[in-house]
C-alpha cells in the first residue's frame, strides 16, 4: 500500500502496518528460537563427543527441544537479559558465569537453577587467585575469539559477492542519464542467495569450534575442581598402578 494522502483508507493502511509488524515479530521470534535450539544441539553434541558418549544430531536436536532444556534456556536468557538491562556490565558478568550451563546440562543431566548454579561454581573455581588463570577469562576469550572469527569469516565469504553487486549497480547507474530510470539488475538479487548460504555455513563452522572449546573447558574445570581418576593419571604418566605396587613380589 501507499502512504500518500487520499489514496488509501487510513484505517486499512494502519491495520496493514500493524499486521505486518506482528508477522515480522512472530517470524523474528521463531528465528531466534530455531537459532537457539540449533546452538544448544551443537553444544550438546560437542559435549558428548568430548566425553565419548553416544551422540548423533538427531539425538542432539531432540535433547535441545526437550522441556527441561528449553525451560533452562529460557530462564538463562531472561536472567542475562535482565542483567543487560542494568547498564550492560551485570549482563556480561552473568553471561560469563553462566556460560557453561548448556554443557553442564549435557554432561551432568541437571537443569534449571541447578545447572546455572553448577556453571557458576565451575567458572568461579580459581584456587590460585590469579586473573590470568581465572575460568571466567577463558570463557570470555572463547566468546571473543569466536565473535572475531565469525565476523572475519563472514566478511571474507561475502566480500566477493558484495564487490560484484556494487560493480553491477555502478554499471547500471552509468548506463542511464535519468536517475529515476535506474533499475537494480536481477543478478544483484540472485547473488544474495549464495552470499547468505555461505555466510551461514561460515557461522556454523565457527559455532562448532566454539562449542568444542567450551566443552573441553568444562571437562578441564571439572577435573581441576573435583580431581580426575588417579589410575588414569598414572597410566598416562607410565607409572605402575597402585595394585602393582602393593602386590607381593
Amino acid at each position: 500500500f501507499t502512504m500518500m494522502p487520499g489514496t488509501v483508507d487510513p484505517e486499512t493502511g494502519f491495520g496493514s502496518i500493524f499486521a505486518g509488524m506482528i508477522g515480522f515479530f512472530a517470524a523474528f521470534v521463531l528465528y531466534l528460537v530455531v537459532v537457539a535450539a540449533g546452538t544448544t544441539a551443537l553444544a550438546g553434541a560437542a559435549m558428548w563427543q568430548v566425553l565419548d558418549q553416544p551422540r548423533s544430531m538427531g539425538r542432539a536436536w531432540l535433547w535441545a527441544v526437550s522441556p527441561k532444556v528449553l525451560g533452562t534456556s529460557l530462564l538463562l536468557g531472561l536472567t542475562m537479559g535482565a542483567g543487560f538491562v542494568m547498564c550492560m556490565l551485570p549482563g556480561i558478568i552473568l553471561g560469563l558465569m553462566f556460560g557453561l550451563t548448556v554443557f553442564v546440562m549435557a554432561s551432568e543431566k541437571v537443569f534449571g537453577p541447578a545447572a546455572m548454579g553448577r556453571s557458576w561454581e565451575l567458572v568461579n573455581h580459581n584456587p590460585g587467585g590469579r586473573l590470568a588463570s581465572h575460568p571466567a577469562l577463558k570463557v570470555f576469550v572463547i566468546g571473543f575469539v569466536g565473535y572475531l572469527l565469525s565476523y572475519l569469516s563472514s566478511m571474507v565469504v561475502q566480500l566477493p559477492f558484495s564487490i560484484v553487486q556494487q560493480a553491477l549497480l555502478f554499471r547500471s547507474m552509468t548506463d542511464v542519464t535519468d536517475p529515476s530510470a535506474i533499475q537494480i539488475p536481477t543478478a544483484v538479487w540472485w547473488l544474495q542467495v549464495p552470499q547468505s548460504i555461505l555466510g551461514a555455513v561460515a557461522m556454523v563452522l565457527v559455532t562448532i569450534y566454539m562449542a568444542f572449546c567450551a566443552a573441553l573447558l568444562t571437562v578441564d574445570l571439572r577435573s581441576a575442581k573435583e580431581g580426575g581418576d588417579l589410575e588414569a593419571v598414572l597410566d598416562d604418566l607410565g607409572a605402575p598402578r597402585l595394585s602393582e605396587i602393593d602386590a607381593p613380589a
